[in-house]
């Protein structure tokens, strides 16, 4: 049995069936190197998302005590605030 002489890169990649004249090969795909660039990219991304998430709770995190404070100045305000009216005669 003869070696098919050329397969196409395509080929390789994807597992497709290779043909040399009468012969088609199976060609196994040797997919490490393709998936350890994934794996790193994979990785980098749940990374920076982790990353990015972090950022946004502590952003939440902040604009939920500015609420409270506001909150609380506000039953402050509204408890000790006169009315202009009751000083113009």
């Amino acid at each position: 049995m003869t070696q098919p002489t050329h397969i196409s890169v395509a080929s390789k990649r994807h597992g497709d069936i290779a043909l040399d004249g009468d012969h088609a090969a199976l060609e196994t795909v040797t997919t490490s190197s393709y998936s350890e660039e994934n794996y790193r990219k994979l990785k980098r991304r749940l990374k920076e998302i982790v990353m990015q998430n972090e950022s946004i709770a502590y952003s939440l995190d902040n604009a939920k005590k500015k609420i409270q404070r506001l909150r609380r100045e506000k039953r402050y305000v509204s408890r000790t605030w006169v009315p202009f009216s009751t000083y113009s005669d």
